[in-house]
């Protein structure tokens, strides 16, 4: 017969894998339930539904209160998103302007050359972004 140590030790050890997988199990669950609705999971929607059920389990939050508090992430992840691009577009005219002004103060040879450089530079920007 195996000591009740024994059996207290394999029933911790059974009690937290069964945890674990449970954990897994609803995590996987809740992925598959947002994957069959249709909608597209970008790394945001994940980092907030993490947020979400940590706030949750932390904070013991009701049902209303994990509804309000999603639509806030998501009124953030969308702002986020916008200052993104508004950035995006004016570091693009600030670049365009700087070309501009250097292509002002060089001879014709020199702004064609200049203008290879920038192509050729675009160009492998463009191949690193897309591996």
């Amino acid at each position: 017969m195996m000591s009740s140590r024994i059996w207290l030790t394999i029933t911790i050890i059974l009690t937290l894998l069964l945890g674990l997988v449970l954990g897994i199990l609803v995590d996987r669950l809740i992925m598959l339930d947002h994957w069959y609705s249709g909608q597209q999971w970008t790394a945001q929607d994940i980092i907030q539904e993490h947020l979400l059920a940590r706030l949750s389990r932390k904070l013991d939050l009701r049902k209303s209160q994990i509804q309000a508090i999603g639509g806030i992430l998501r009124l953030q992840a969308v702002e986020i998103k916008n200052a993104k691009h508004n950035f995006q577009v004016k570091l693009m005219h600030i670049k365009e302007k700087t070309q501009n002004d250097i292509e002002k103060h060089l001879y014709p040879k020199q702004r064609e050359k200049f203008t290879r450089l920038i192509t050729s530079h675009q160009k492998r920007w463009k191949k690193i972004c897309q591996q």
